[in-house]
């Protein structure tokens, strides 16, 4: 008990911030991430402050900005050999959950994710236009699974279904003097491969 109280007030968040920032920044050579604070969270687990990523040639560019990230590992995949790690976040103004499993003990094994998005801000996401190549605005909802290796990430393959609430879509060349169209909601279903995105269902009203 006083070891565990020891080891909660005294906790290492320097260090173990600098030793975290350096061992993702070596698993991909194009992105750099960035953590302001670290600090534990009962009962096993650690909080992460103000998390950024960014290219590593374009630092201004935040891929990704968290509020607030709290990670945990799952103690029963780590005693039979396997990696899983689970998080809660809080982002554009909504909800990221999910989790990352690796086949092996190592975060340097291939790797399975399922991340769900729960009201999602689109307008607060500063780099989606450049991004996707349009404007779009709205309230995101999202279920996305993800697989694939640590040194070729952008080379995985993945599913999403989402639906995007009481938003605009920017149209690329105007129709009629008509340069967007607000939607209710719009769902959709998307296949990734061979960093080809595939649309295989959309519906919009």
């Amino acid at each position: 008990i006083v070891a565990g109280a020891l080891l909660y007030y005294r906790f290492p968040s320097d260090a173990l911030r600098d030793y975290l920032q350096i061992t993702a920044n070596n698993l991909n050579s194009s992105a750099i991430i960035s953590v302001g604070q670290i600090k534990p969270s009962l009962p096993f687990g650690v909080e992460l402050a103000k998390t950024e990523l960014s290219f590593k040639d374009k630092p201004s560019r935040k891929l990704f900005r968290a509020d607030s990230l709290f990670v945990k590992p799952d103690l029963w995949d780590y005693f039979k050999g396997k990696s899983k790690y689970c998080f809660e976040c809080l982002a554009y103004g909504g909800d990221i959950n999910g989790c990352v499993r690796f086949k092996k003990n190592s975060m340097e094994a291939p790797f399975y994710t399922e991340i769900e998005l729960k009201n999602i801000q689109l307008a607060k996401y500063e780099h989606l236009t450049d991004l996707i190549g349009w404007q779009v605005d709205g309230i995101l909802h999202a279920t996305i699974f993800y697989k694939g290796q640590h040194k070729n990430v952008i080379n995985g393959t993945g599913e999403a279904s989402l639906k995007l609430l009481d938003g605009r879509v920017g149209l690329l060349v105007p129709i009629l003097s008509l340069e967007s169209i607000s939607f209710q909601e719009i769902k959709g279903d998307m296949v990734l491969k061979t960093q080809r995105i595939n649309l295989k269902r959309l519906e919009l009203k």
